[in-house]
Order: structure tokens, then C-alpha cells, then sequence
């Protein structure tokens, strides 16, 4: 199936923009802090994101690799178990994951993180997965 190029772009290179945003925010909120807590927590999420063919194979997730049949048309930078992966999975990860550990870092910080907000945090983090895998896959980027 042929990748669409103009959302494997949008999917690159705004994540990526998103994730060096918050890592200049992770910075500042650790000089402020006095913690590298938000920066290794950026970090992190985008090593992680190297175990993303586990849930790849696990929920039969596959990126498209073409483009008008040619293959090598995905902006990929490693594969595993056959499944090409994009280099936007690492800012996904800072973005997803990263974004949560800045949240409740800040906010248990500031001593105002209770039961409620971690629930509610939860909830926020799969809704913000499951938004991001019906626009990934209703867009062409994978299935």
C-alpha cells in the first residue's frame, strides 16, 4: 500500500517540531526546578520508542514503505520483524509519553497531584494515543 507523502511530512516534521519545543521546555522547567527529572524523562520516551515494533507485532501495525509501487518512499530509519520504522515514532513518544512526566512532574512539584489528576492523566493519554492512531491510519501513514 502506498504511503501518503503529504501526511508521512505532516506526521514528521510537526512531531518533531512538537518534541524539541518540549524538550527547550523540559530544559527551562529543570533549570527552575533544579532537576534534570523533564530532560531525562524527553530522553527517555525517545529511546523507547525503539521498542516500538513489540507493539507494532503485538497490534499488527504496519507503515507503509511506498510510493506509485516503489518501495523506500517511507522516511524510515531501522526495521524490525520486517516492519519498517519511522523516525516519527521517537518525537510520538516525546510527545506522548514525555508530555505526561512534564504534567504530573510540574504538578507533583508543586505538591497539586492527587488520585483524581493521575486518573485523569490516564485518561488523557489514551485518548491522545487512540486520536493519534485513527488520524495515522485513516490518513495512509499505516495500517
Amino acid at each position: 500500500h502506498d504511503v501518503s507523502l503529504l501526511w508521512q511530512n505532516i506526521f514528521t516534521w510537526l512531531s518533531w517540531a512538537i518534541a524539541l519545543a518540549m524538550i527547550v521546555v523540559a530544559i527551562q522547567m529543570g533549570r527552575r526546578h533544579r532537576t534534570p527529572f523533564y530532560l531525562i524523562a524527553c530522553v527517555a520516551a525517545g529511546v523507547a520508542a525503539y521498542a516500538e515494533p513489540l507493539y507494532d507485532v503485538a497490534f499488527d501495525l504496519w507503515f507503509y514503505d511506498a510510493h506509485n509501487g516503489q518501495p523506500g518512499a517511507g522516511l524510515m530509519h531501522f526495521s524490525a520483524f520486517g516492519i519498517p520504522q519511522p523516525n516519527w515514532t521517537h518525537s510520538g513518544y516525546i510527545i506522548l509519553y514525555a508530555g505526561a512526566c512534564l504534567y504530573a512532574g510540574k504538578r507533583i512539584y508543586e505538591a497539586r497531584f492527587n488520585r483524581k489528576g493521575l486518573f485523569a492523566l490516564w485518561g488523557l493519554e489514551v485518548l491522545t494515543s487512540c486520536v493519534f492512531e485513527v488520524i495515522g491510519t485513516g490518513t495512509d501513514v499505516y495500517t
